[in-house]
Order: C-alpha cells, then structure tokens, then sequence
C-alpha cells in the first residue's frame, strides 16, 4: 500500500487493496469486489489483475454510510409475519 503524508503529518495510504477495504468498511472481501465491479468504489486493477481501492473512495463511502445512518428518524424494527394460522400467529407476536 502506497501512503501519503498529510499536513498534520499523519501517514494515510493512497489506496487500500480490496481486503485491507473490507476489514476497513467492516464488509467482506466478496462485497468489496463487487463494489469495485460496479464502481461503488473507484478503483483499479493491476497487471496481474488485483483491484487497488483508492483510499478517498473508501472514506468517501464511510462517510456516506454514517450521514445515513443518523438520517434515519424512526430507529425502531418493523417486523411483517404473514401466517394464516392463528396459533402460530399468537406464538410468534409472543415471541418477537
């Protein structure tokens, strides 16, 4: 991983490679790479065919997944339970 120094002289990577993404974004290595297949993440692949993440796409992509997040206004789960028995229907509002 290339890395770069920042004005507070912080050493920052330039791009990540797709599994040092994933255990950054907290997502798998699979994801990642579909994220890349689908330019969820701007990234590129080299000569021998390894994708290199750049590292303001993945901080890019924290950042919208965390301004998200506290978008949300109703934080509770709806649960939907289609069940025509009325039995199980009891059994499971008990449950959940």
């Amino acid at each position: 991983m290339k890395k770069s120094t920042t004005a507070l002289g912080n050493v920052e990577p330039e791009f990540y490679s797709t599994r040092e993404a994933a255990e950054k974004l907290g997502l798998s290595l699979g994801t990642v790479q579909k994220m890349v297949e689908t330019g969820a993440l701007n990234a590129w692949k080299t000569a021998g065919g390894h994708r290199r993440v750049i590292a303001s796409s993945v901080t890019s992509y924290m950042n919208a997944r965390e301004s998200s997040t506290r978008s949300i206004r109703n934080p509770h789960l709806s649960i939907l339970v289609v069940e025509d028995d009325a039995e199980l229907q009891n059994l499971y509002s008990v449950m959940v």
